[in-house]
């Protein structure tokens, strides 16, 4: 009986104590202790009795900052001691964030000259301005265009100069972009290849130079140089820069050599103009069998038993034969007369004129009669030097002299002479290129 009173007693003492501990003493005044942790996690305010120190709360979290503990006043002034401080007056207690910080590295990415920009700080939700080119990075075939995050490129493009918005570190590339060269082409009357680029850059695959053309010219390769000296460029490797201009080189004839067709050369415009520079004569004389290798002049009538009349037009300049044998041609077509005898109206198609223009040689149709001139210089530098297998007979000449006559050339002795249109006598096309 005595034990249990003895207990009852002891429990009523208990609740009395833990009542006056609950419960602050009469007259005794508390204090609020706010905990501002602009904007990090909530923190509980608490009260406390003034002079007395309060325990330190769990620490807040704040995304991208780091927790520098808890200050009287906004300007971080003084810092809370939990140890020591004691609360005298409700009070607010700030957190101080340090804001996070990013690296943002710059690679020159192959640069051949230059600095990289050093290393930045950025700032956690702080923009950050991205370097310009300040190092002079270089690239040999490039051009830097700002930067990017991958080295090939293929990233994501940052403008030099631009915002850095993203809070993270990165690195970045130089971005590079290979120059564009221009390639000239100086054709010299010749027509390119298609296949010929008109550009290239430091990345593109080796060109093989493609030949241009220009009937009746072989050619001798591209050149670096109007004058043609140094080797021949067949290639642009790869790795190759700077803009390109190529000349084409042709082969020039002299006098007596043997021309694109087997014949030879005669005559030497000295220039390419009006499309040709050379003239050439066929290898041999048009001889149609055997027996028939001299061949009229031929006769125009405009009726068929009428007089000869002058076709007209015909020239007996240098440079005219082709002229004159299209006039001729296209007077007569496959009709001249073989007789200026108007009651004889025998006509054939194998006259000089037309026997040149359908001539064919050497893989080439563009054969003409020549003009008096170039009758000449046939004989002068060619018969004379005993090239071209010339007989020593007369040579019709395209150049007419009147309705009857028109001019040849003694291959004997060189004179020239105004004959009957119905002779018959040798004939050796001739053409321009």
């Amino acid at each position: 009986m005595k034990n249990r009173l003895f207990f009852l007693v002891t429990l009523l003492v208990l609740a009395i104590g833990l009542l006056l501990v609950s419960c602050p003493a009469e007259g005794v005044e508390l204090y609020q202790v706010i905990f501002n942790s602009q904007g990090g996690s909530d923190v509980a305010s608490v009260d406390a009795a003034k002079g007395m120190s309060i325990p330190e709360p769990d620490t807040p979290v704040k995304e991208g900052y780091l927790f520098d503990g808890w200050y009287e006043e906004l300007e971080y002034l003084n810092a809370w001691n939990f140890n020591t401080d004691t609360v005298e007056s409700n009070m607010t207690l700030y957190a101080k964030w340090t804001a996070d910080t990013y690296a943002i590295t710059y690679h020159a990415n192959g640069a051949t000259a230059g600095l990289a920009p050093a290393v930045g700080t950025k700032t956690h939700d702080i923009d950050f301005s991205l370097s310009v080119n300040i190092g002079d990075l270089e690239r040999t075939g490039y051009a830097y265009s700002g930067w990017n995050t991958q080295a090939d490129g293929l990233g994501t493009d940052y403008a030099a100069g631009g915002a850095y918005t993203a809070n993270a570190a990165i690195t970045l590339y130089a971005k590079w972009t290979a120059d564009t060269y221009a390639i000239t082409y100086v054709l010299n009357s010749g027509t390119n290849d298609a296949g010929n680029p008109a550009t290239y850059t430091i990345e593109t695959a080796t060109i093989t130079m493609q030949d241009p053309t220009r009937t009746g010219y072989p050619f001798e390769g591209w050149f670096a140089s109007s004058d043609f000296s140094g080797s021949p460029i067949t290639q642009l490797v790869t790795g190759s820069t700077g803009d390109k201009t190529l000349y084409a080189k042709w082969k020039v004839y002299q006098v007596r050599d043997i021309g694109p067709t087997g014949g030879y050369i005669f005559y030497d415009k000295g220039v390419y103009s009006d499309g040709w520079q050379y003239l050439e004569a066929a290898p041999s004389d048009i001889v149609l069998d055997a027996s028939d290798y001299t061949h009229i002049f031929g006769y125009h009538r405009t009726v068929s038993d009428g007089p000869p009349v002058l076709v007209g037009g015909t020239s007996t300049a240098v440079g005219t034969g082709e002229a004159n044998t299209t006039t001729l041609v296209g007077a007569m077509e496959g009709t001249a007369y073989v007789s200026n005898v108007t009651d004889t109206p025998t006509t054939t198609g194998n006259y000089a004129a037309r026997l040149c223009d359908i001539h064919e040689t050497g893989g080439y149709s563009d054969w003409f009669l020549p003009s008096k001139g170039e009758l000449d210089l046939m004989y002068d530098n060619l018969k004379i030097s005993g090239l071209g297998s010339f007989s020593a007979l007369r040579y019709w000449s395209s150049s007419e002299d009147n309705a009857d006559h028109a001019w040849n050339q003694n291959f004997f002795n060189g004179d020239q002479y105004s004959q009957y249109k119905g002779n018959v006598l040798r004939i050796r096309p001739i053409r321009a290129f």
